[in-house]
């Protein structure tokens, strides 16, 4: 299923590709700061930009990435959209201590980080209910480059450094995503409010027979043009 979902994708940027009609798609370079937002999970939402006294460290930054972006519009009503980007997403967990990379006689509830690295994929098709505002969905996936996590409360059991805890290994590396973007575009540069749907429950090996675990991304994007 991974392959052939891989390769539809492939074979749908192909056709989205700037070659397809190259005088005129628009592209931009893209900023974006983003939410990871649980659905079927016990993980909380973690803040773009929050402060906390309790944590380590006190200043919490979260979800954020950059990107490229083609867009053509085909004709008053339709308009097409390629995006690839890289993005760190941000979410909350906690767990109890009794065992693991901690030392035995540590316990009590820990309250954890976990940041996500992902490359993302998303083709749309948009219809403009104004000259200048777009709605759109299409097909898209997140790819998982790595995910990390970080204890929070170190100062409070004692711990040093940085609270780094070790890699995630047991979520899928491929996720294919639905996303539904609301656009507002001007002639240099466009704001876009996209929210994607994971489509499979993330979990793998062990884990996914007794556990379920979905999620949706929701971005704040600032595309500046470029061409």
């Amino acid at each position: 299923m991974k392959r052939a979902f891989i390769q539809f994708l492939l074979a749908y940027f192909l056709f989205c590709a700037p070659g397809y009609a190259q005088d005129s798609w628009q592209y931009f370079i893209v900023a974006n700061a983003n939410l990871y937002t649980p659905l079927k999970s016990e993980k909380g939402m973690y803040p773009i930009v929050g402060f906390n006294k309790e944590t380590k460290p006190k200043l919490l930054i979260g979800g954020f990435g950059a990107g490229f972006t083609a867009w053509k519009k085909l004709n008053a009503k339709v308009g097409m959209k390629a995006q690839t980007n890289l993005s760190r997403s941000v979410y909350w967990e906690s767990f109890l201590l009794n065992d693991g990379p901690l030392p035995s006689d540590i316990t009590g509830e820990a309250v954890a980080s976990s940041a996500d690295y992902t490359f993302g994929l998303t083709g749309t098709m948009h219809y403009y209910l104004t000259p200048r505002i777009a709605a759109g969905t299409g097909l898209g996936a997140q790819v998982l480059l790595g995910s990390y996590l970080y204890l929070r409360n170190a100062q409070t059991i004692g711990m040093e450094g940085n609270g780094y805890l070790g890699r995630n290994r047991y979520y899928k590396t491929v996720m294919p995503i639905i996303p539904i973007e609301f656009t507002v575009k001007l002639e240099k540069f466009f704001v876009n409010l996209r929210y994607e749907y994971a489509l499979l429950d993330r979990l793998k090996k062990d884990l996914a027979d007794y556990k379920t675990e979905t999620y949706g991304l929701l971005f704040f994007e600032f595309g500046f043009r470029i061409k």
